[in-house]
């Protein structure tokens, strides 16, 4: 999700891979999602009255389509392709930890 040119990102990875390597990758869903990262993201946004900040540059949310990203291990040569979903749940004991 911080590639700078996320096609030869992963066609370079591609090539680096042994035979019959696999990648596994980690992705933040959509923002509304994963509401620890979004808030001070909107935060800045606001504060910066700049609602484009982050919008078609590598950042946490940049490979949130699920389609997309396929879509771009595909072009770059990978076969196999499996997604899932996990849940990640933050707890904290008080607001000062």
């Amino acid at each position: 999700m911080f590639l700078p040119n996320l096609d030869k990102g992963l066609s370079n990875i591609m090539h680096l891979l042994i035979s019959r390597g696999k990648l596994a990758a980690a992705v933040w869903s959509e923002p509304s999602k994963v509401p620890l990262i979004n808030m001070p993201i909107s935060t800045a946004r606001q504060q910066l009255q700049d609602p484009l900040l982050g919008q078609g540059v590598p950042g946490p949310f940049s490979l949130a389509d699920v389609d997309g990203l396929e879509k771009s291990l595909l072009k770059a040569g990978f076969t196999d392709i499996r997604s899932e979903t996990i849940t990640v749940t933050f707890e904290f004991d008080s607001a000062e930890a």
